[in-house]
């Protein structure tokens, strides 16, 4: 049975007796007492955190508060001011006060990780070694700077440019424009090594998404002289303002490039495409949370523009009603809080246009993690999470992988056990498998570093989260980090590979010269299917070879370095480039020519010296 101990720490005597003999034993048991919270995270900026004691007993007689540098120290911190300081000093002199707060120290650069332990001075403690309580980690987590400085062409600053960030998960802050340097600032966000997500736009220039850790985040935006406008409605007529609206060229295989716009009063919106862009084939997609999308196909663009319009009752957006599917043409999303109802452990699954085949219902199972510890899921707090998206309401029929392409999870981490920036370093993981028993046993694939989107190392203090991007949906769970095979999955190929994210800035040059240049023609669309057929297996092993990610990245330089050129020039350009290099070209064929007759001319002479004529 469960024996229950008093509400005091000290040594209790149990006496167990059997009722049918009369025989008796008895046992001592241990109780300490607490102190709580057991852990936490802070930003440099909170507010004082409260820490209480609980169970110390009556005849306590003072509190000693001290900063450890680890779980099992023995002597405090040198200069514990360095992590905060407590509000009732050091030493609690009064046993009735078991409250002490913590300060952080605001002026701290750096992540600081630390434990606190608490002494009460009380004999009977003491005597049973039960005077002392450790708990932790807790991490302070500067606030610092991020600066965004936004180009365009010949590293022209932009003034002027939009710029946001979503932090924390759900958040918006912005939009900033861009000052005369190009530069947009943000103050308030933790430095904790995680990612944050950046959304660049400006009139005349293709939208962008940036993915960065940096605090110096550099954006080139692409002149978007190819525009796709338009109105979009409801099916009664009435004008969808924050609508999105969304256009892609399809591909079999892979998730597209997709570029994006807001509606904006009257419904309008415009959406900037690359110079130079594919004229035929786009897909374009209006997409409202509470409205099924509309999806028109085989948009063709003449003259520089396409006017495509969802309005009225034909082509209008139609309102979502009871059993409407989570996901459509133009994406979907769910948000489930069902394992905490205070929204703590929430779980949010976003599907963006062209992310799946066909339409969907999203399920979110938040199951019991196993009594027994799993290296796989140490850091999911609670829970492991069975995610499908399935072509019918009841669950039971889930979409095929290949209806499947891009899905965007965030799940929910133990910042008790994740440090900050151990996502990004790979000392823990986000692993997947097909069933809870294998992700548990450690069969599970380990989803890869660059498919990483953001982190969230504050959360409320307890809890933080993980945003990530996977091609399969199945089990999921957060836990410690190894060399998995996993790394190169879900269409990580060769430059990811090398630069180590989907999003960093040479791979975005090298998309959008594909989405330019190769897939705008039929050779080009078959080179791109050979190389994501065959690339992957290349992509796992330059990524587990430092030295070979340098010489691959080496090697893709001057590959970047043409398609920036391509893409950021216009036909004018590109053919005084052209010229230039065929100049130079024929200048070294002209110097070529001259040496060898040179040289021809010089050994005919010898020839004669060496054998004179009659």
């Amino acid at each position: 049975g469960l024996f229950t101990a008093g509400p005091d720490a000290g040594v209790y005597t149990i006496k167990v007796t059997d009722v049918t003999s009369g025989a008796s034993s008895t046992y001592q048991v241990k109780e300490a007492f607490t102190v709580a919270p057991a852990n936490w995270t802070f930003k440099a900026a909170d507010a004082a955190k409260t820490f209480t004691i609980a169970g110390a007993p009556a005849t306590s007689t003072s509190y000693t508060w001290d900063i450890m540098d680890s779980a099992t120290a023995t002597t405090p911190v040198a200069t514990p001011a360095d992590y905060g300081a407590w509000s009732n000093g050091r030493v609690v002199a009064n046993p009735v006060t078991k409250t002490n707060d913590l300060a952080p120290n605001a002026a701290v650069t750096a992540v600081k990780t630390f434990y606190v332990r608490v002494t009460v001075e009380d004999a009977g403690l003491a005597a049973a070694g039960l005077d002392k309580v450790t708990v932790g980690p807790f991490n302070i987590i500067p606030v610092a700077t991020y600066t965004v400085t936004v180009t365009g062409a010949a590293a022209a600053k932009l003034s002027g440019a939009n710029v946001s960030v979503e932090y924390p998960k759900g958040t918006i802050i912005g939009p900033v424009a861009t000052d005369a340097a190009g530069e947009a600032k943000f103050t308030t966000l933790p430095d904790s090594g995680g990612n944050y997500v950046y959304t660049i736009s400006m009139p005349l220039y293709v939208t962008q998404t940036k993915v960065s850790n940096l605090k110096a985040v550099p954006v080139t935006l692409v002149g978007g002289a190819v525009t796709i406008t338009g109105m979009v409605q409801d099916n009664l007529g009435a004008p969808l303002v924050g609508a999105t609206v969304s256009a892609y060229l399809p591909m079999a295989t892979a998730m597209p490039t997709v570029y994006k716009a807001t509606t904006v009063a009257l419904g309008a919106y415009t959406i900037n495409l690359p110079t130079g862009a594919a004229t035929t084939g786009w897909t374009v997609v209006a997409a409202n949370t509470s409205y099924l999308s509309v999806q028109k196909t085989g948009i063709d663009i003449v003259g520089g523009t396409a006017a495509v319009n969802f309005t009225g009752a034909v082509d209008g957006l139609a309102a979502k009603v009871l059993g409407s599917p989570d996901v459509d043409t133009g994406g979907g999303a769910k948000v489930d809080t069902s394992a905490s109802p205070a929204g703590v452990l929430r779980t949010d699954v976003e599907v963006p246009a062209g992310g799946v085949a066909t339409n969907g219902y999203i399920i979110i199972v938040p199951n019991l993690k196993a009594t027994a510890p799993s290296t796989s899921t140490a850091a999911s707090p609670t829970y492991v999470y069975d995610v499908k998206v399935t072509s019918d309401q009841a669950g039971t029929a889930p979409l095929a992988a290949a209806d499947i392409k891009r899905i965007v999870l965030t799940l929910p981490i133990d910042l008790g056990k994740l440090k900050p920036g151990d996502l990004e370093k790979g000392v823990f993981r986000i692993y997947t498998a097909t069933t809870q028993a294998l992700l548990e046993a450690g069969s599970g694939t380990a989803v890869p570093v660059a498919n990483i989107i953001a982190t969230d190392y504050v959360g409320n203090g307890l809890v933080g989260s993980v945003t990530f991007r996977v091609d399969h949906l199945s089990f999921f769970g957060i836990g410690g980090g190894s060399d998995s095979a996993g790394e190169i999955a879900s269409g990580c190929f060769i430059a990811t590979a090398a630069y180590g994210s989907y999003f960093e800035e040479h791979v975005q040059i090298l998309r959008n010269f594909r989405d330019v240049y190769l897939l705008t023609n039929d050779w080009g669309r078959a080179f791109v299917g050979f190389y994501y057929r065959h690339s992957p297996a290349i992509a796992e092993v330059i990524a587990k070879n430092g030295g070979l990610r340098a010489a691959v990245r080496l090697g893709l330089a001057p590959v970047v370095g043409v398609a920036y050129v391509t893409i950021h020039t216009t036909p004018v350009q590109k053919l005084l480039i052209l010229l230039f290099l065929i100049g130079i070209l024929a200048a070294g064929m002209v110097m070529i020519l001259r040496t060898r007759k040179s040289a021809g001319s010089s050994g005919n002479g010898l020839t004669r010296n060496k054998h004179p004529g009659p």
